[in-house]
């Protein structure tokens, strides 16, 4: 019996990711993708166009990028952190 596709995989086959090109992308950053990642969740409008998203996130070059990126990964571990412990109850 032969392996059937569903259709989403047959749909997906040729597909080819475009990599969007923002100007908040790093070249150096290499530790951070998830909190990049849940600032992008956060701030995605899909009817908008990528120069018109507004992330708030600082360049990489800019003196505030790495406290900006610091600070976003605590708010984000403190509300899975207390998003789990309220589960718990």
């Amino acid at each position: 019996m032969a392996y059937q596709h569903s259709k989403e995989q047959i749909m997906i086959k040729d597909f080819k990711p475009k990599i969007l090109k923002m100007k908040w992308r790093t070249k150096e950053e290499k530790t951070d993708c998830g909190v990049y990642m849940m600032a992008h969740m956060e701030s995605y409008e899909a009817d908008k166009a990528v120069a018109k998203w507004k992330t708030g996130l600082l360049e990489e070059k800019h003196k505030g990028h790495r406290e900006q990126l610091d600070n976003l990964r605590s708010k984000y571990a403190a509300r899975l952190f207390f998003m789990r412990k309220m589960k718990r109850k």
